[in-house]
């Protein structure tokens, strides 16, 4: 398994943005990664997928995860269906891909969190 993430989020950040998506793409191959065929597309697909998160403060990038013939983009939101509905367009023009949404809401994000303190962001607690 590969991770790539952010170092981590503050607690302030989980509040504001309690929805976690997971953006999924699922690939065939005989080795460890993507063939060519699947990961040039996934790239360009990832430039788009994490400028549109950044744009507007719509969503905080958690990490990316490669492994398991999968690759999947990890984010923090306000809003999931405003998320999804966003990356669908954005990704329109140049798709379809053959991605996959899922969205669930932390729980346990409670205003009596200390603000100033910072969530490690470690691949296991990234990909729960």
């Amino acid at each position: 398994m590969t991770y790539r993430g952010a170092d981590s989020l503050t607690a302030t950040e989980r509040r504001e943005q309690p929805f976690k998506i997971k953006v999924t793409w699922k690939y065939l191959s005989k080795r460890f990664g993507p063939e060519p065929r699947d990961r040039v597309p996934m790239e360009d697909m990832e430039s788009l997928l994490l400028a549109a998160a950044k744009e507007n403060g719509l969503a905080k990038w958690a990490c990316t995860v490669t492994g398991g013939k999968q690759r999947q983009w990890i984010f923090y939101t306000r809003d999931d269906a405003v998320f999804i509905a966003r990356i669908k367009s954005v990704l329109a023009p140049t798709g379809p891909y053959p991605i996959e949404f899922s969205a669930r809401r932390e729980s346990g994000l409670g205003t009596d969190v200390d603000t100033a303190q910072d969530s490690r962001l470690t691949p296991k607690k990234c990909m729960e």
